[in-house]
């Protein structure tokens, strides 16, 4: 094999930048990422607390309780998510679930809430919240988010063509326009 001196250059640069994106990713990305994530369930968990305050939730109504245990579980614990943690805790419950079929789920949670606008307020931010968690994942996994950024693009005309992109552009313009109006952005 014949290398020029421009060609040895080139694949070291190659090397470099290469190691320099995977410390990128496997680091300030990573970290960078948890941050976020955390700031978002931080800003729910504060809006829960103020219906609660406001007196449209009881602070000492279960549905509180679960909801408020539910986003300091994942405050805590959201640095640990990840697709395989997803898959191993998905392989290990199979069992458990059919053991106490009685768990409840958050959505029947949230139909306990007695207020019908807060009811909605709450399930839309709980929405929110696991919208965060799931793009928390795959952006902190390669392989997902090399997956992402190929069939985004598929799943868009598929939307498209269905009609329903509409109803995608309507729910991320609420959520954009939210953090304008709470200063976010």
């Amino acid at each position: 094999m014949n290398t020029t001196p421009s060609t040895t250059v080139e694949l070291i640069e190659l090397f470099v930048a290469t190691a320099i994106l995977i410390w990128f990713f496997y680091n300030p990305w990573q970290s960078l990422l948890i941050d976020i994530t955390r700031q978002r369930i931080f800003e729910a968990r504060d809006q829960l607390f103020l219906y609660a305050a406001e007196g449209k939730i009881d602070f000492s109504s279960t549905e509180y309780k679960r909801i408020r245990d539910f986003l300091n579980l994942s405050i805590r614990l959201c640095h640990r998510f990840s697709l395989g943690s997803i898959i191993a805790s998905k392989i290990s419950n199979k069992g458990d679930l059919e053991e106490h079929p009685q768990q409840i789920s958050m959505l029947d949670t949230i139909k306990g809430i007695s207020d019908y606008e807060t009811r909605r307020k709450v399930e839309n931010m709980m929405v929110e919240v696991t919208a965060v968690l799931i793009f928390f994942v795959i952006l902190r996994s390669f392989l997902l988010l090399t997956l992402s950024v190929l069939l985004v693009p598929l799943i868009l005309a598929y939307l498209l063509y269905k009609g329903h992109i509409k109803q995608l552009f309507t729910r991320a313009g609420s959520i954009i326009e939210r953090d304008i109006r709470m200063g976010g952005v």
